[in-house]
Order: structure tokens, then sequence, then C-alpha cells
């Protein structure tokens, strides 16, 4: 009667005076249970979120309960077992399709929990194979970056430079004045010549040693660039 109508303290006192006078009564025992899953019916045991395996009043009933008792809360267990693992692995599923970094880490450990569990082994290594991808990714670029900054060194500016020097000084005069003669064309690019070729003398151009040493080290960062590739492309598969 406690029980029916949720009096879980007077439930559980009169259980433990029952278990007094008779400490083997399987039903009180029952009882204890029923009152710490705050359950009005045993059948609604199977509706608990956690098993219940390591509670005390189970034990006991494996211990006082019949055979027919004990099938009927061990059948409990293993479906709420199966019910939550359900719930993690389609929780893990829905992790996956973030395709982030932190997606495929929540989803590595939601299926790292139900090892065992369908394909939840190798969903796990699907993801933590999708993470190592990540890091190799990180790793490339920043290797690709030095690459590039090694390629703007290697670049000559000067013949931009010089365009644009050529189409101000030639163009801009000629447009605005409207000399369009032989005679000012060449003395443009007399003029111009003879700026080209003192910024020529300015222009420090690098020493042998500096060029071949960067080229070395564009090399190697290439060759670690085309062994993470490897990596990616191998765990990517």
């Amino acid at each position: 009667i406690f029980i029916t109508d949720g009096d879980w303290k007077s439930a559980n006192e009169y259980c433990e005076k029952v278990l007094d006078i008779d400490p083997e009564n399987a039903t009180a025992y029952l009882g204890k249970l029923m009152v710490d899953f705050h359950v009005k019916d045993r059948r609604e045991l199977v509706n608990v979120k956690i098993p219940f395996g390591e509670n005390k009043n189970y034990q006991k009933l494996m211990i006082y309960g019949d055979d027919a008792l004990k099938l009927e809360l061990t059948n409990y267990i293993n479906i709420i077992i199966n019910r939550n693992q359900e719930n993690l692995y389609n929780s893990g599923l829905a992790a996956m399709k973030g395709k982030t970094r932190v997606a495929y880490n929540r989803a590595a450990q939601l299926f790292g929990s139900i090892k065992g569990y369908k394909d939840a082994d190798a969903l796990y290594t699907a993801c933590t194979n999708n993470l190592i991808v990540f890091k190799f990714n990180e790793q490339k670029g920043v290797l690709t970056k030095q690459v590039k900054a090694i390629d703007l060194k290697r670049t000559h500016p000067s013949a931009n430079i010089f365009w644009f020097i050529m189409n101000l000084i030639v163009g801009l005069p000629l447009l605005a004045l409207g000399l369009v003669d032989e005679e000012i064309v060449l003395i443009c690019i007399g003029g111009i010549l003879v700026l080209i070729g003192a910024l020529c003398m300015l222009k420090r151009v690098p020493a042998k040693k500096i060029i071949i040493a960067r080229t070395e080290h564009r090399d190697k960062l290439l060759l670690q660039i085309s062994k993470i590739q490897q990596q990616i492309d191998y765990y990517s598969k």
C-alpha cells in the first residue's frame, strides 16, 4: 500500500521491519528495490535509466529470490543496458555528421564507451582516423605556408616595379600632352632605361649560398608535405 501511494519513507520502514523478523524475505528486498527507484510496479523497473545490478537490494534478491523473479529482474537489466547502448550509439552517429574535430572527438568518446556493441568499434576507429587527418592537415598547412614564404623571397620584384614606372613615365605624359611622335617616345624610353640601370645597381641580389640554402630548405619542406599527404591518404581510407 505504501509503495502504491508513493510513500517511499513509510514503505522502506515497513520493509525493514519485515526483514528484522525474516532477513531472507525476498518480497521485502523487492519492495526496498522499488523504493530505491521510486517505482510503484516492479515492471516499471525496466524503465529506470541505469542498470541496477550493483544495487544491494537487487543482490539480496539474487540470493533469496526464486528463479522466476531472478530471471525477470536480470532481463530488465539487460534491456536497460541495451537501451542505453543504443542511445549512445545513435548519439555517436549524430555527432559524426558534424564532421568537425570537436564532433569526431565527441563521437569517439561515445563509441568508445560501448565497444563491442554493433559496429561501434569500427566507428570508433573511423572517428580517431578522422582526428588524425585533422592533425596532419594542420601540419601540412603550416609547411605549405613556409614554402610559399620561400617562393615569395625567391621572386624578384624588380620587373613589376619597372613595368609600373614605365607605364607611369611613358603613358601619363603622352596621354596628358598628346605627344605621340617618335622623338618623345624615344626620350621617355631612354629615361626609363637609365632608371632601370640605376635600380639594378642598387638592387642587392641574394648571395648564391643563401639561394642554395633556401632551395634545400624548400625541398625538405616539400618532402615533409609529401610524407604527410601519404599519411592523410592512409587514414582517409
